[in-house]
C-alpha cells in the first residue's frame, strides 16, 4: 500500500471542502510558509492516516485533529462540510489498495469521524465563547466610557448602573 498516494488524494478531498476561490490557492501552492492551511493540514493528515493504518492511538489522532479542525472550524461552513473530508478516505484506500482487509481500517475511519465530530464541537465552542466574551467586553467598555455603568470591585466583576452606585443607599450594603 502506498501511503503517499493515498496522502495526495486525501489531502486533496480537504482542500475541496474550501469554497472554489480557496481552493485553487491552496492546491497549487505547495509552500508551508504562503500556505500554512496547506502546510498543517498535510502533516496532520499524514499523521492521522499513519495511526489509521497502524496503532490507532487516539490521543495522537485527537491531538492531530485539533490542528485540522481549527482550520475548519473558523470557516463559514455548516459541521457536516467541515467533516466531509473524513469518510472518502474509505474510498481512497480501496482506489490505492484493492487487496487490503478494509473492515478494521472502515471500523478505525468512522471512529475517527466521532472523534473529530466532538472535537469540532469543542473548538466551535471555544470560538464562540470568545465571541461572547469579546462582545460583552466591548460593549461594557462603551458603557463605561460614556459613564452609564460601573465596575465594583468589591463585588467582583458586578457591574452596575453608575447612579445606584453613586448612591448613599448602595455604600451601606458595601461587604465590611
Amino acid at each position: 500500500m502506498n501511503s503517499d498516494d493515498i496522502l495526495k488524494d486525501w489531502l486533496d478531498t480537504f482542500l475541496s471542502i474550501f469554497p472554489t476561490d480557496k481552493n485553487n490557492f491552496l492546491k497549487k501552492n505547495k509552500d508551508s510558509f504562503t500556505n500554512p492551511i496547506r502546510g498543517i493540514a498535510s502533516v496532520s493528515l499524514k499523521n492521522i492516516l499513519d495511526e489509521i493504518l497502524n496503532d490507532f492511538d487516539e490521543k495522537k489522532i485527537q491531538k492531530e485533529l485539533d490542528a485540522v479542525l481549527r482550520i475548519v472550524a473558523i470557516q463559514e461552513m455548516s459541521p457536516s462540510l467541515s467533516l466531509s473530508f473524513i469518510l472518502p478516505l474509505k474510498k481512497i484506500i480501496k482506489k490505492h489498495d484493492k487487496k487490503s482487509v478494509l473492515k478494521d481500517m472502515e471500523t478505525k475511519i468512522e471512529k475517527t469521524l466521532f472523534m473529530a465530530f466532538d472535537v469540532f464541537v469543542l473548538i466551535r465552542e471555544q470560538i464562540y465563547k470568545l465571541r461572547a466574551e469579546h462582545v460583552r467586553n466591548r460593549t461594557l467598555n462603551i458603557l463605561e466610557r460614556k459613564n452609564v455603568l460601573c465596575e465594583v470591585p468589591e463585588f467582583g466583576s458586578e457591574i452596575i448602573p453608575k447612579e445606584v452606585f453613586q448612591s448613599d443607599a448602595f455604600q451601606a450594603e458595601l461587604p465590611k
